[in-house]
């Protein structure tokens, strides 16, 4: 038996020397050659900059066949900055994945449509997609402080939501998770900051958030999805959770992101967050978008959860006389918009770009706006 032992014990310490072994081979490797791509690192934000992707879609009924997605010289979608830069009203779209619009060709992205809206209209204004697919407040916050604060802005138009709703609602032992939170997040800390050294538990993070976010996925046929009844005891039970745990949470990072655009004179402008789900029939398929199934929730509590986030930009922009576009109010709830629960088609992003235009051109016009482009002047 101790024999038994001795060899299990030597096995076990082989494994264990040929696993670090493997893994250091394996990290100076990717250090001399990574081909995969990571726009996240620990907590930091990789832009790449001069890329283009093309991509080929056969999938998605509702989009190209043939997407063209660049990136400049800053990372960003749009164009270059020009060389009298300082003469320009300079205008940044943040947010996620219904910012950045990843699966739309360059000109067929809102921000891009925006900005050629706003220079028929304006003489100088520069306006480039910042958009990153996936981002929460979070994100937006490393973005604005480790990148867009280095560049002269007037202007920064925040599309939250989506990604901000609560990943989870409360459970019977909800106090004892909130009291283990802390040492939770001072876990997962120390894990990303490890991580951020280790391009072995980079690559191994960035698959982990792949695998677990919920892509882009085509919906062709709303019809197929099925509805989803939810009890009033459950959905009042998440509503709960959200206003409790993540409403407060979400405010606070949204006063922080309007400090800092204070504070370096920027004028932060919020969009409310349209999605497909909630009240009412989809224009096209007639279907009930209030009882469409959406994993273990409906578009009606979907719906309800992002309403939440959506009335605390409006309560917070009220407070703080931040000027705000209502765009979840004022996209129709159709499927003609949309290519799956959240994300636009090219006439979505069209539609969007011209509610955008609409309220925001007269906000460029006041004075606060114009003291800081030099040279303004409409066309």
């Amino acid at each position: 038996m101790q024999i038994m032992l001795r060899e299990i014990s030597k096995n076990i310490f082989v494994f264990m020397i040929g696993s670090i072994v493997s893994l250091c081979c394996l990290e100076l490797f990717l250090r001399l050659y990574n081909p995969f791509e990571s726009r996240i690192k620990g907590e930091k934000i990789i832009l790449y900059k001069n890329k283009k992707y093309v991509i080929h879609n056969k999938k998605n009924l509702k989009l190209d066949n043939r997407i063209i997605h660049t990136k400049n010289s800053l990372g960003f979608r749009g164009e270059e900055p020009p060389n009298d830069f300082h003469r320009y009203i300079k205008i940044i779209t943040v947010g996620g994945s219904t910012t950045e619009c990843f699966y739309l060709s360059d000109h067929n992205t809102w921000p891009y449509l925006l900005g050629e809206k706003l220079k028929s209209r304006i003489k100088r204004v520069w306006v480039n997609n910042a958009g990153f697919d996936g981002h929460t407040t979070f994100g937006h916050l490393i973005l604005l402080e480790d990148y867009l604060l280095k560049l002269d802005i007037n202007v920064i138009l925040f599309l939250t939501g989506i990604n901000d709703i609560g990943l989870e609602h409360l459970h019977q032992n909800d106090q004892l998770i909130i009291n283990k939170l802390q040492k939770f997040e001072n876990f997962k800390f120390l894990l990303k900051s490890i991580t951020f050294h280790s391009e072995v538990l980079t690559l191994a993070l960035n698959i982990y958030r792949y695998l677990r976010g919920v892509g882009h996925h085509a919906i062709n046929d709303l019809k197929q999805l099925g509805q989803r009844e939810i009890s009033k005891d459950i959905e009042d039970k998440i509503l709960k959770s959200d206003k409790e745990i993540y409403l407060p949470l979400y405010k606070k990072r949204l006063n922080k992101i309007i400090k800092i655009c204070r504070t370096k004179q920027i004028e932060p402008i919020f969009i409310t967050q349209p999605i497909l789900p909630g009240k009412g029939f989809d224009e096209i398929t007639k279907v009930d978008l209030a009882k469409i199934r959406i994993d273990n929730l409906n578009g009606e509590l979907l719906w309800k959860r992002l309403e939440l986030l959506n009335q605390t930009i409006r309560d917070l922009a009220d407070e703080n006389k931040i000027f705000i576009i209502d765009l979840a109010k004022k996209l129709p709830k159709s499927s003609k918009y949309y290519y799956d629960f959240t994300h636009f088609t090219n006439e979505g992003a069209q539609k969007v770009s011209d509610i955008i235009f609409e309220d925001l051109f007269p906000q460029l016009l006041k004075e606060e706006i114009k003291k800081n482009s030099k040279g303004f002047n409409k066309s």
